[in-house]
């Protein structure tokens, strides 16, 4: 019977002090671990394409100089924080070369030699071909 008086007792007093503070402790706690992992969450989603949109995931120290066809040189972008060179072998397969290393420093410098060249070569087939006009000097003076 005094058992049923204390629980009477509870059920009109409605619920004693120590539950409700036992149940504002355990909201804060769950809003707590759902901030957690909102961040968490949060923090993984705009680290991740950082990582996964890079292009080159292994890198070779070098590649045989005579296979390469092209070389693509790809500097940091946003979603990828770093410096990438993609050479095009010619079997068509690509193989990505660490930036750091000697002999991707040295294929960067034949590339843009090779590009210096073909502009060069461009400029000087475009003076060729546009033939050089001649004014006389009867024409400026009547003008």
């Amino acid at each position: 019977m005094g058992i049923t008086v204390c629980y009477s007792e509870s059920l009109r007093r409605g619920f004693p002090s120590d539950l409700r503070r036992q149940k504002s402790t355990e909201d804060k706690m769950k809003s707590a671990f759902i901030w957690i992992v909102f961040l968490a969450c949060v923090s993984v989603g705009l680290s991740a394409p950082a990582i996964l949109d890079c292009r080159c995931l292994t890198l070779n120290k070098n590649v045989r100089f005579e296979y390469i066809d092209n070389v693509l040189e790809l500097e940091p972008r946003p979603y990828c924080s770093r410096k990438e060179v993609i050479v095009k072998l010619k079997d068509g397969t690509s193989r990505c070369l660490d930036p750091k290393e000697k002999f991707t420093k040295a294929v960067l410098l034949t590339k843009r030699l090779q590009d210096v060249r073909n502009a060069m070569k461009k400029n000087a087939s475009l003076r060729s071909t546009i033939a050089p006009t001649t004014v006389q000097a009867s024409t400026l003076n009547s003008r």
